[in-house]
């Protein structure tokens, strides 16, 4: 019995059919029987290798002493969460912009914000601001308007964007309501903060004035974190602003609009790596890698006419990393994908 290991893992989805395929330089012999569901033979011998693609072929009813090994020691996790998840007795129906407090003990990507609420009309606005000296301060992300639940109960809305955060920080979950249907709290710390805006001012990039008060909310937050391997889809979206890192400043993007789909595979990967996209750029790319400190250790510029490129991240840590595509010109946000290097 011979067996060989392929340069690098196979991902497969449940469901999904693959084809295993050999090709000697002189066959020394095979063993097979008649059976379903066959095989396929190309034309092709030794001296093509394995293309790219297999090509033509027949189909035969034979089957053989072919078989492959696989393992499933990564797994999509459910996300994580932070913050109260206890509906408390009392209901709160200002309409001022309000925040709460949160710090991670681990590096982690938050996707969403929850708030239970008594249900009613309009338009909602969940956002994530980071802290300076225990005050809201910057936007780093934030959900779409979203119409308020008619019935009373948790409503999760996703940010825009996941907001990537570093082990030990603090961020302030926000929400506003066009016409607050009631959210729960109850006496607590640390507290909330509250701005004098309302709906009208949404949420603005910085969170501005405030007061503050010994109450907590009924509000969290989930997340996926690199130290519980959690993990995303391997093919994701051009998004509508960022918040990303320089160097070691954190840096709020404006709004603006990005049109690309990238497909990062294998995702995890054990190094070699294909990063590829829909469409040719007419100027440069910038590639940048970050670790998930938000720090970019690799950089690359991919010229004109290019749309998939090959990496090699055989010398990097197992972990989670980021990569972040910009066009060279505009600094557009072209995508952001998250990759797991085992």
């Amino acid at each position: 019995m011979a067996d060989g290991s392929l340069t690098d893992d196979v991902m497969v989805n449940s469901g999904q059919t693959v084809w295993l395929s050999w090709v000697f330089e002189k066959n020394p012999g095979v063993r097979y029987t008649s059976g379903t569901p066959g095989r396929a033979q190309s034309t092709s011998t030794w001296s093509d290798g394995m293309p790219a693609t297999f090509g033509p072929a027949t189909y035969s009813d034979y089957i053989y002493s072919v078989y492959c090994t696989y393992n499933y020691d990564f797994e999509v996790i459910d996300s994580l969460s932070l913050g109260n998840k206890k509906v408390y007795k009392s209901v709160s129906v200002q309409n001022n912009r309000r925040a709460m407090p949160l710090t991670f003990s681990e590096p982690a990507m938050i996707e969403s914000i929850t708030v239970y609420h008594e249900g009613g009309t309009g338009n909602l606005l969940y956002g994530v601001y980071s802290d300076e000296s225990g005050n809201p301060s910057s936007l780093l992300g934030v959900t779409s308007v979203t119409p308020v639940n008619e019935t009373s109960g948790w409503q999760t809305v996703s940010l825009t964007d996941d907001v990537m955060v570093n082990s030990g920080q603090t961020v302030w979950l926000s929400w506003v309501f066009e016409t607050n249907p009631g959210v729960r709290y109850t006496s607590g710390t640390p507290g909330r903060a509250q701005s004098s805006s309302t709906w009208s001012d949404g949420m603005p990039t910085t969170f501005g004035p405030a007061t503050y008060s010994d109450y907590i909310y009924s509000v969290y937050c989930t997340y996926w974190s690199a130290i519980n391997n959690g993990a995303k889809s391997i093919e994701s979206e051009g998004t509508k602003g960022s918040y990303y890192f320089d160097d070691d400043k954190p840096v709020v993007e404006p709004i603006q609009e990005a049109f690309e789909k990238v497909v990062v595979y294998p995702n995890p990967t054990r190094g070699n790596l294909t990063v590829s996209w829909n469409n040719y750029s007419k100027d440069r790319i910038l590639m940048v890698i970050y670790n998930f400190n938000g720090l970019p250790f690799k950089k690359e510029y991919i010229g004109p006419g290019i749309n998939e490129i090959h990496l090699d991240l055989s010398d990097v840590n197992p972990g989670m990393y980021i990569i972040e595509l910009r066009d060279e010109t505009t600094g557009l946000l072209i995508n952001r994908s998250k990759i797991i290097k085992r």
